[in-house]
Parts: C-alpha cells; structure tokens; sequence
C-alpha cells in the first residue's frame, strides 16, 4: 500500500494528459445530466434550462481549481462529483421552501464551493454538522489520490479547459429552448467527447455558434446538424487547414453575412449532409 512519503508524480505527454482530461471531463457531464434526469425536482420543473447550465458551470469550475491546486486529475474528478450532488441538494432544498424563484448563483457557486474546493486542505473537516458523517470516507478516498500528481503547463491547461467549456456549452445551445433534455443527454453521450477532439476544435466551434446564430432549430434537425459537422470533419478525404485570425475573419464574414441568402437557402433545401459541406467548403 502506497504512503504519502511515496510521492508518485506522473509525466504524461500533452496529448495523452489532453484525452485523459476529456475523458474525465464528458464523463462527469453525462453522470450530472443522468443525475438530472432522475432528479424529481427537475423532473417536475421539466428540466429548466438556466438551473442545468448553472449545475454544469459549477461542476466545470470545481474540476478545473482542484486540478490546478493539487494536480491531481482524481482528486478533481471526485470533488466534482460532489458539487453536482450538492447542488442538487440545494434546488432541493430552495424547491421545498417555496424560494426558488430567488435562486442567486453568487449564492449557489458559494455554497459549492465551501463543500469542496474551500476545503481541499482539510479533507476531514465539514462545513456542515449533516456531513459530518462523511469524514472518514472521504479521508479513506483522499489518501488513495493523494500519490497520483500531474505534470503539466498552466497557461496550455487554461487553455484547453476554456476551449471546453466554451464547446460544450455552444453544443447544447442553451439559447434554444425547442432543444429537449433528452437531445442534450443524447449530445453529451455521443457527440461531446468526439467533437472535443476535434484537430480543428476552435474553427468547428465558431460554425456551430454562427449556424446557431443564424438558424434555430428543433432537436431532431439540430442532431442531424451535428452527426454531418462530425462526418465532414472526420472523414478520410478531410484536409485540415491552418487558418491565420485574418482569414478566418474574411471567411466568416464572407460565408455567413455576405452570404447569408446562400446560407439559408442551402439550409431550406432540407439536405443537412449538403449544407454542411458547403459551410466547410472555401
């Protein structure tokens, strides 16, 4: 049994550390949105839009600061976990005391972060007299993570988890509110982990927040948009290109406001395979 003297820093290369971060990362997504879905209160609210993105938002922060502070991918996962199920607690609790409706998120990103990131130092201590009976367990759990630390560039870190954020939340298209929860579920499971890895990640991102922009969608026809963006993308024949700021510029401003007659007409014409090959066509 590893002890703490037994410090075990482990050196991965970027690219494996980035898969290892995704992996963790959509698997926490798709437990929360299971959590959501058999959550009564959520259920009889019929899944609110803004309450799942608030849940989504905390849990995304507690992973990124655990790792950036104790450099441990588990330790981070596991208190992540905890804020969805805190925060669950909380709609809970503000659901049954009829104060819901004065829901702050200062108030609710304070309360998660007192359960878990205000005490990473202090494993064993509970903010809350009802958690107190959780110590030991997650003492046990916190010794077991406590050898496995990773190496890795902060700013190239940052950055990947902005990337992240900033393609997960343009996939579930929070704005749109034909989207069901089961197509967003359905998002998470199969289409998340695939579109994160995307070469062209930030390019593919940009589109689908324009297409977004430009056209609102049912569920239905926004899962076809994504199945074909993930077919054009990884297809044999797809050349990946490197684009400077400027051109991308000029090619968005050409594609889809200069455009925008083609854009829709493309899109009318009811062939979602054509319309997003036209969008990457240069």
């Amino acid at each position: 049994m590893r002890t703490k003297q037994n410090l075990c820093i482990i050196y991965m290369k970027s690219v494996q550390l980035k898969q290892l971060l995704i992996d963790k990362y959509v698997l926490l997504i798709n437990e929360y949105f299971q959590q959501i879905g058999n959550s009564p209160i959520m259920n009889t609210m019929n899944f609110p839009i803004y309450y799942i993105y608030v849940g989504i938002t905390s849990m995304h922060r507690v992973f990124e600061n655990v790792i950036l502070k104790t450099k441990n991918v588990n330790k981070a996962y596991y208190y992540a976990q905890k804020s969805y199920y805190y925060y669950l607690e909380y709609i809970t609790q503000l659901y049954d005391s009829n104060i819901l409706l004065n829901l702050n998120y200062a108030d609710i990103i304070l309360f998660i972060y007192n359960k878990t990131i205000f005490n990473l130092d202090q494993p064993n201590s509970s903010s809350a007299d009802e958690y107190e009976d959780q110590s030991n367990t997650i003492t046990n759990i916190m010794v077991l993570f406590e050898n496995d630390r990773i190496e890795f560039d902060e700013n190239e870190f940052s950055e990947l988890f902005c990337n992240l954020a900033k393609m997960a939340n343009t996939m579930f298209y929070w704005g749109n509110k034909n989207i069901e929860h089961e197509t967003r579920t359905s998002i998470g499971k199969f289409y998340l982990s695939k579109f994160l890895q995307l070469p062209n990640l930030d390019l593919t991102q940009t589109y689908l927040e324009l297409i977004q922009h430009k056209l609102e969608m049912p569920s239905g026809e926004y899962e076809r948009l994504l199945k074909e963006i993930l077919c054009v993308n990884t297809a044999k024949k797809s050349k990946q290109r490197s684009w400077t700021d400027i051109e991308k510029q000029e090619y968005i401003l050409t594609k889809f406001y200069m455009n925008q007659g083609s854009l829709l007409e493309k899109f009318e014409n009811n062939n979602m395979n054509e319309f997003v090959k036209w969008v990457y066509s240069v």
